[in-house]
């Protein structure tokens, strides 16, 4: 196990080594895989002053890697103020499943039961190509997040991607929007 842990962390930093040029910043503070040049430094970088979420530890942000359920609910706590909330077992059949990858349409949801399910004017995911594959659950709280500018889309292809699992990247981005248009 070692062993294979080793051989695959080098691997990895021969790649992000490969990476880097002249013209490739500095990393951000203690992130070395966050970079001035990528598009979410500047969310990064509010998320985490924020105190919303954190690295994965040895230097690493990892924003390519998934958004488990877990740490939504963690960053949501956060959000909350820690402390504020009691803790109560809502999960005793294990469906929770912590580590399981969150995806964008259940990420969004959790964030706007959490804003107490606003209204929305209904009018918003038809933009997008890929609207009809949103889960009926979760269509309010899409167009809610659309309409409050909390995601954008993929420009290159017009899409949403419900469906899809959320980057760290991805959320650290939609988390310091939703924290500085509910806290604000």
């Amino acid at each position: 196990f070692l062993q294979n842990f080793v051989v695959k962390r080098v691997q990895w930093l021969d790649g992000v080594i490969g990476k880097w040029s002249a013209d490739h910043a500095d990393p951000l503070g203690d992130y070395m895989d966050v970079f001035e040049s990528d598009w979410y430094y500047d969310t990064i970088t509010r998320a985490t002053a924020l105190g919303l979420l954190h690295g994965k530890g040895a230097g690493i942000f990892d924003p390519s890697g998934i958004t488990t359920r877990a740490q939504t609910a963690q960053v949501i706590y956060n959000i909350a103020a820690p402390g504020s909330i009691a803790y109560s077992d809502v999960f005793p059949d294990g469906l929770f499943r912590p580590d399981r990858g969150v995806s964008r349409e259940d990420m969004i949801t959790l964030l706007y039961r959490y804003a107490g399910s606003p209204k929305t004017s209904g009018r918003k995911l038809a933009e997008f190509r890929d609207n009809a594959s949103i889960s009926d659950y979760a269509r309010q709280a899409m167009e809610w997040a659309v309409e409050n500018g909390l995601i954008l889309g993929y420009a290159e292809d017009g899409t949403i991607r419900p469906q899809s699992t959320t980057t760290r990247a991805e959320f650290a981005t939609i988390a310091a929007r939703f924290y500085e248009k509910t806290t604000a």
